[in-house]
């Protein structure tokens, strides 16, 4: 199905007494990154890829995504950091070619900044994702 995106599932205990070194703010988010994501719709498994910028402001910028079928869409859209001890995000994720948007139900930034494992949907199709940031 197209407009699917992303994921890897966190268990709760990652919201429960995140470290003290775990603060994070909005601009942590900001880099170029990696994503993959993987999820199934109506019985059938799909995946994506996807390749975008996000700015200090939480923007999605300069990106793009293909799925498992072959099909590509540009992605804009936003994240926006939801509890800040925990580095949890949320975001809106707009599939422009496909018409459909994807709802990042929660992300969680890793201590280093540097990689994201998170959940969300579109639809009533849920999805994993992670990410690695490569810039």
């Amino acid at each position: 199905m197209n407009g699917n995106l992303f994921g890897f599932a966190l268990g709760l205990t990652l919201l429960a007494g995140a470290p003290a070194n775990a603060a994070c703010v909005q601009a942590n988010a900001a880099g170029t990154w990696a994503a993959y994501s993987a999820g199934t719709t109506n019985g059938a498994y799909y995946w994506f890829k996807c390749a975008f910028a996000i700015n200090p402001a939480g923007k999605i910028t300069a990106g793009s995504c293909t799925e498992s079928n072959g099909l590509a869409s540009p992605i804009t859209g936003s994240v926006h950091l939801s509890i800040p001890a925990a580095c949890t995000f949320t975001g809106v994720l707009d599939f422009t070619k496909f018409k459909q948007n994807a709802t990042v139900d929660q992300a969680t930034l890793s201590l280093d900044k540097q990689a994201v494992l998170g959940i969300g949907s579109v639809g009533a199709a849920k999805f994993t994702f992670n990410m690695l940031k490569v810039k």
